[in-house]
């Protein structure tokens, strides 16, 4: 999903959400300084190889991968794909991958960040 796509998507379905327009990707700590929020409230999204589907998975910002819990959720061991790899799969930039790929059928969404999550923006590269 191309950033403007995504920006008509939410003005649509989620019209509450204020978008913020970044020139570049960033950190995890350096959205989570800028907006004032904790690093767990940063959704994160992480673009693994899981037998042969690529699979985004969308967690906190400061949750690192539970191998064993990827294997279980997920049905296979999970291999980060390299960023070039990403990227061509995904069609955007590392550091500014969306769960909303075109190219992606699989997403696994973190419990832990949808709880610590009650946000009102939204993050698209120019």
């Amino acid at each position: 999903m191309t950033p403007e796509a995504l920006r008509e998507y939410l003005a649509v379905h989620a019209p509450e959400l204020e978008i913020v327009k970044l020139a570049e990707a960033h950190t995890t700590d350096y959205i989570a300084r800028e907006w004032k929020v904790s690093p767990a409230q940063v959704a994160k999204t992480l673009t693994l190889r899981v037998t042969d589907h690529a699979v985004i998975v969308v967690t906190c910002g400061d949750a690192r991968l539970d191998n064993r819990k990827v294997k279980d959720a997920l049905g296979g061991k999970g291999r980060m794909l390299p960023g070039l790899e990403a990227s061509e799969i995904t069609g955007h930039p590392v550091g500014g991958i969306t769960p909303l790929s075109a190219n992606i059928t699989h997403m696994a969404i973190s419990t832990k960040l949808l709880a610590a999550n009650r946000t009102t923006r939204c993050v698209t590269l120019l």
